[in-house]
């Protein structure tokens, strides 16, 4: 399932609407995608069904995978919450100030190690937002960058990393997915109208 908008020019619109119609399956996250593309002039069937992600914990195989891993760290609970931010256009000083200051506060009273993790690295780079977010930080020595390659590793150093985490503060959706479904307690930070 895909989110669709906000698109906001008429050529994303065009071009939105342009591929859905030749599309042999849209599945949309959410109704309001689907009364989107209905009102871009989209007819054929539209299906609303959970994030891609949640299918991965579904399927048989990834379950024991996942199982195994979290079994075999269960007693290695680290000291540490795992942060997947993201930059976006409303982006403010106020933001990134709270923010750290709210995350030294995190260290301070909790002696919790930050984790710092991109999920995207190209376009819009989420390691942006997170150094501006840690330079701001009193507490830098105990901010550590995870670095991690999906296509050479998969999912499992992320997996790890999250199980063993105590929570996770996630502006992306897949930070917050992964989350619920390790059991990890998150707080989600919403950065758009969608």
């Amino acid at each position: 399932g895909q989110s669709i908008g906000p698109l906001s020019t008429r050529i994303g619109r065009n071009i939105t609407a342009y591929i859905m119609k030749r599309a042999s399956r849209i599945c949309v996250r959410d109704e309001e995608s689907k009364k989107i593309l209905r009102q871009m002039g989209v007819t054929s069937e539209i299906f609303v069904e959970m994030d891609p992600a949640f299918y991965y914990f579904s399927e048989k195989k990834a379950v024991r995978e996942t199982t195994k891993i979290i079994q075999k760290n269960e007693h290695k609970k680290k000291k540490y919450i795992v942060v997947v931010l993201r930059s976006w256009k409303m982006e403010t000083e106020h933001f990134t100030k709270t923010l750290s200051t709210f995350l030294d506060q995190v260290y301070e009273q909790y002696n919790l190690k930050i984790i710092p993790c991109p999920f995207q690295k190209i376009k819009g780079d989420d390691r942006t937002i997170l150094n501006k977010i840690f330079t701001q930080t009193k507490n830098k020595k105990n901010i550590q960058l995870f670095e991690y390659d999906l296509e050479s590793n998969g999912f499992e150093p992320l997996l790890l990393l999250f199980s063993n985490a105590q929570a996770i503060i996630g502006m992306r959706l897949h930070a917050c997915i992964f989350a619920a479904a390790l059991g990890i307690p998150f707080l989600p930070i919403s950065y758009s109208q969608k």
